[in-house]
């Protein structure tokens, strides 16, 4: 299994790390001050109560840090195909491993973007190849 650190260069890395730094207390600040407290409800008849999940409490805080490491590094192993957005044409580029700036772009799933397994999915999907 590799580690981030095989995979990604130091800067890479510590930006990953301090975006999840940031990132977590930023949740659980914003949900403190979405939760309100709210009276309690009026007592009803002999009806069990059903314990409340935990799963909500994992999972938010999960996906935020699985979504913040997705732009780094792919979330199915072997799809290491970068799809990027130009910022300036607005086209559609895919970048391969071993490409000059394959290590530089982020793939970010808010404006578009993502991962691929090949390079013939990714032309089917209507992307093209960078030319370095």
């Amino acid at each position: 299994m590799a580690f981030l650190g095989d995979v990604l260069d130091q800067a890479t890395v510590l930006s990953l790390l301090a975006g999840i730094l940031v990132g977590v207390p930023a949740y659980f600040t914003v949900s403190g001050l979405i939760r309100r407290r709210r009276p309690p409800p009026a007592p009803q008849r002999s009806r069990p109560r059903r314990k409340s999940s935990r799963i909500p409490r994992i999972a938010i805080p999960a996906a935020i840090a699985l979504f913040g490491v997705s732009e780094y590094v792919p979330l199915i192993p072997g799809c290491d195909i970068k799809g990027n957005i130009s910022q300036n044409s607005g086209e559609r580029i895919y970048h391969l491993p071993g490409q000059e700036y394959y290590s530089q772009t982020r793939v970010s799933y808010l404006h578009g973007e993502r991962w691929f397994c090949s390079e013939e999915a990714a032309r089917e999907a209507g992307w093209r190849k960078a030319y370095n």
